[in-house]
C-alpha cells in the first residue's frame, strides 16, 4: 500500500502559474522628474537645469503670471500626459504576444507556435476577362500651372538675423559636444577680461545657485534664444536689467582651477545648440 501511494504522488506535477500578466500589472508608470524648489531657485534657473523652457514648466505645473514659486514647492519637469502614454505603450508591448519568424526560410509571414495549422485550400483559377476593344485616347485639358507661393518673410528682429558677438576675446579650448556631454564652449581668455553680452536682451538670471556654473549670467534675447556666461569673477548686471549687444556684463576669472576660462552657452527653445553656428568667424 505504501509503495502504491508513493508511486501516485510521483506521477502528480506541481501546478505552473504564468506571471506574465502580474509582471505587467506591477510595472510602475514613470512619474517623470520632479524638482523641489530650494532657496535661490528661479524658474529660469530650474528650466536651465533640466534643458527645458519656462513656458513649458509653467504649462505643466499650471502656473500663471506672475509665476511665483516658493521654497518646498514640487514642480513637475516632465509632462505627465507624455509619461502616461509612454508607460501605456511599454505595457502593451510587454503584454502583446511576439510572433516568431518562419523557421524554413526566415522570410514571409510569421506564425505563432500555438496557432492551429490548417491545410491550405487548392487555388481556384479565375477565368480571364474578355478583352475589350481599345478606344482612341481622349485628350484631357491641361490644368493651369499653379502660381508659385512666396516663402514667408522672416520675422523682424529675430535672433537668427541679429548680429551675434563673441562674449570674450580668446580661443576655443573645448568645442560643443553634439552628444550634449558638453553643452557649450570654453573660451580661454585672461582673468579680468570683460564678459560681453553676445546679443541684446534681458538678464533673467544672475547668481550662483546652479551647481557647476559658478557665478552665472543668463540673458534672454527673445522667445527662442537664451545665452549663458559662467564662472564670472564679477557680475556687473542684475536680474531684470536690459543689456545691449556687446555690453560688459561680467569679468572672466571665477574658475579657481583656470582663472582665464569663460564657459559660454546658447540655447534655442530650451535646448543647447552649438554657439559657433551663430557667432561670427574668428
Amino acid at each position: 500500500m505504501l509503495c502504491a501511494l508513493l508511486a501516485a504522488c510521483a506521477q502528480q506535477r506541481a501546478p505552473v502559474v504564468s506571471r506574465t500578466s502580474e509582471a505587467v500589472a506591477e510595472q510602475p508608470a514613470p512619474q517623470g522628474r520632479v524638482h523641489v524648489v530650494a532657496r535661490g531657485d528661479t524658474l529660469y534657473a530650474i528650466a536651465w537645469r533640466y534643458d527645458t523652457t519656462v513656458a513649458e514648466l509653467a504649462r505643466i505645473n499650471g502656473l500663471g503670471p506672475p509665476y511665483l514659486i516658493r521654497v518646498g514647492d514640487r514642480l513637475r519637469v516632465d509632462d505627465p500626459a507624455v509619461s502616461r502614454s509612454g508607460a501605456a505603450g511599454a505595457a502593451a508591448a510587454v503584454a502583446s504576444p511576439v510572433a516568431e519568424p518562419s523557421l524554413a526560410t526566415g522570410a514571409g509571414p510569421a506564425v505563432r507556435r500555438d496557432a492551429p495549422t490548417t491545410t491550405p485550400a487548392a487555388p481556384t483559377t479565375t477565368p480571364a476577362a474578355p478583352s475589350l476593344a481599345k478606344s482612341a485616347p481622349v485628350p484631357l485639358p491641361s490644368a493651369p500651372a499653379a502660381a508659385p507661393v512666396p516663402a514667408p518673410a522672416p520675422p523682424p528682429d529675430s535672433a537668427a538675423d541679429r548680429s551675434w558677438r563673441w562674449p570674450a576675446e580668446g580661443r576655443i579650448t573645448r568645442q560643443y559636444d553634439s552628444n550634449r556631454a558638453f553643452k557649450g564652449i570654453n573660451i580661454q581668455s585672461r582673468a579680468g577680461t570683460g564678459v560681453r553680452a553676445a546679443a541684446p536682451g534681458e538678464v533673467v538670471y544672475a547668481g550662483d545657485g546652479l551647481r557647476g556654473y559658478g557665478q552665472l549670467i543668463i540673458v534672454k534675447h527673445d522667445d527662442l534664444y537664451l545665452s549663458a556666461y559662467a564662472h564670472n569673477r564679477v557680475m556687473k548686471v542684475s536680474e531684470g536689467e536690459r543689456v545691449a549687444g556687446g555690453q560688459v556684463i561680467g569679468e572672466v576669472g571665477g574658475d579657481a582651477a583656470n582663472p582665464g576660462r569663460l564657459y559660454f552657452e546658447i540655447r534655442k527653445e530650451g535646448k543647447p545648440i552649438d554657439p559657433t553656428r551663430l557667432l561670427p568667424a574668428q
